[in-house]
């Protein structure tokens, strides 16, 4: 498999009206990968007609997102069956805009955390068992000044009701941590951001993961790899990622209907003080068995792997998942969300 990365002569930083006048072709991608040659000197591109190859493109997956630089349409025929990899996968779902192109394959967010493939699992911090003092933890954008947008109103709409059922119960019981803009707008306050957020979530039993101008989100990942168990909002949520946590995550999430939040007939944080010890338990225990298989594992680090001890090492990140769902289809097999992700079972292995 064959992954093709921008040459700086061939690359326009901006796609203007300017742009044609530059020195490079849109064309530059596709004749570089025809250069790529097998053994019968027959380029990849014609020989498995892109099967050999995929493309990352790190956002969404909208139909703006099809352009992601000057030299590239994802939708380029000659590109044939590549796969085209996005945060979100390419499903149909209730939503107030359009939504993902249907061809895309979703590959995780990035996360906060990214572990050494030398660490042992016992260290892994979702496979930790910290004291968690608080119960609820709500980080995110309070409030979205583009209201005239379907999505975003939505999106008020949601938090409005969930910052209303977050105070009512008290900061010792939901902690709400406002990520609006101009908060965080000081020196350093992406360092401060991450640290919050981290926070927050080390400290917190579950973590509310609304729905935004889109359907993911990164803190439900933050959240995973973090030991927080993520309060899904919306039916939407539970379709992207099918190959990394298709076959656990409703064992390891909640999940409320929105449209029932928005309107009182429910109060989640009153909801999720109902859920019992045992039923935590359980689910922090699907967290601390899978949650690798949505993590980017540091791969170039120098330091040795424990010998004769059980490391991250051992088993498949996210992306390597990702790239064994690309080869299966590569092959023209179908795949299978409850082979994907392997379990690492408890007790904590060391």
């Amino acid at each position: 498999m064959y992954n093709s990365k921008f040459n700086g002569k061939f690359h326009c930083a901006e796609v203007t009206h300017s742009s044609v006048s530059r020195k490079c072709s849109r064309d530059a991608l596709i004749n570089r990968l025809y250069k790529v040659r097998n053994n019968q000197n027959v380029s990849y591109l014609d020989a498995k007609e892109g099967a050999d190859h995929f493309l990352v493109v790190p956002h969404n997956g909208y139909w703006f997102d099809l352009r992601p630089a000057y030299e590239l349409d994802v939708r380029d025929r000659r590109l044939g069956t590549t796969v085209r990899f996005a945060l979100e996968h390419g499903v149909e779902y209730e939503w107030p805009q359009k939504t993902t192109m249907p061809f895309f394959k979703s590959s995780p967010f990035p996360s906060y955390v990214h572990a050494d493939l030398s660490t042992r699992w016992a260290d892994l911090p979702w496979r930790r068992r910290p004291k968690r003092s608080i119960l609820v933890a709500a980080a995110f954008n309070a409030k979205h000044r583009a209201v005239k947008v379907p999505a975003v109103k939505q999106m008020n709409e949601l938090r409005t009701a969930l910052l209303r059922s977050c105070r009512s119960a008290g900061p010792e019981v939901c902690n709400f941590l406002s990520l609006s803009p101009g908060v965080w707008e000081v020196g350093e306050h992406h360092m401060k951001l991450s640290y919050a957020v981290v926070k927050q979530y080390w400290s917190s039993t579950f973590c509310l993961q609304p729905v935004g101008d889109a359907c993911t989100r990164k803190g439900t990942i933050d959240a995973l790899l973090l030991g927080c168990i993520p309060v899904l909002l919306h039916h939407c949520q539970r379709l992207h990622w099918p190959w990394h946590w298709g076959s656990w995550f409703e064992r390891a999430t909640v999940y409320f209907d929105m449209h029932k939040i928005m309107s009182g007939e429910i109060d989640p944080v009153r909801e999720l003080k109902k859920i019992t010890q045992p039923q935590i338990r359980a689910m922090q225990t699907v967290i601390a068995e899978n949650a690798h298989c949505m993590h980017y594992a540091v791969a170039n680090s120098t330091r040795p792997a424990p010998t004769g001890e059980a490391h991250l090492g051992n088993t498949l990140d996210a992306f390597e998942i990702s790239l064994q769902g690309a080869l299966k289809l590569a092959r023209g097999e179908r795949p299978d969300p409850a082979r994907m992700c392997q379990p690492v079972p408890l007790p904590l292995t060391s």
